[in-house]
């Protein structure tokens, strides 16, 4: 019994551990073909996971690109965070308001971790001057906004932030939007939002729990 209670134990623990709550973080669905992009338009879908918001970006909102993609005769390349695509919220137009949004199902009370990397294409490369700057909106309440300023010669550089928050509904919609004037990169990629590390409290309760539920198996086992 003392070997089922910790499996038990193990087994709750673990649960609080699980993968991300979010779908597709790294947005490798669908697929870019190797040294190209893909445009979506305001109100579509990225592989199942994702919606693409925005009011004026029309037909263009975000794009899906390629690590192997390449501008101004290779002089700058857009290599992924994490996997092989990232995306790129300033679309093709750097209209501002190009965004994607997710919602996940969360525990009301509980802490969370949202972790996500925002990426900054070369400062030095013509219509890349600017710092990429990311908005951050959850359940419609503007968050604040995440700016990369770190350079890299002739890639883009990422940058990992993450929020912390306790959910206040069973679901939590999670939306990033393009906050860049007047350049062409605003990278957004490997999103993942996870349970946040339990208190040590917050371990000993759910562990008595688990065990005054093994101690009612073990009674009802007995009684059979």
């Amino acid at each position: 019994m003392k070997i089922a209670i910790g499996i038990l134990l193990v087994a709750g623990i673990s649960c609080l551990h699980a993968s991300s709550l979010l779908l597709d973080g790294s947005f490798e669905n669908p697929p870019v073909p190797a040294g190209s992009l893909t445009q979506y338009a305001t109100g579509s879908n990225i592989g199942g996971a994702w919606t693409v918001t925005g009011t004026i970006c029309g037909t263009s909102c975000v794009l899906a690109i390629n690590t192997t993609y390449s501008e101004q005769s290779g002089a700058i390349t857009f290599e992924a965070e994490d996997g092989s695509v990232a995306l790129d919220l300033t679309g093709s137009g750097n209209t501002v308001d190009g965004g994607v949004q997710q919602i996940a199902a969360t525990l009301i009370g509980m802490r969370y971790n949202l972790s996500f990397w925002v990426g900054n294409a070369d400062n030095t490369k013509p219509g890349y001057g600017q710092n990429s700057a990311v908005q951050l909106v959850v359940n419609n309440l503007p968050v604040n906004v995440y700016t990369n300023s770190n350079n890299t010669s002739g890639i883009v550089n990422w940058e990992q932030f993450v929020y912390s928050f306790v959910a206040s509904t069973s679901s939590t919609t999670v939306k990033f939007v393009n906050a860049t004037i007047g350049d062409n990169e605003a990278g957004l990629d490997n999103v993942s939002l996870d349970l946040a590390t339990p208190e040590p409290a917050t371990l000993f309760f759910g562990g008595f729990a688990m065990i005054a539920a093994a101690a009612v198996l073990r009674r009802q086992t007995r009684r059979q």
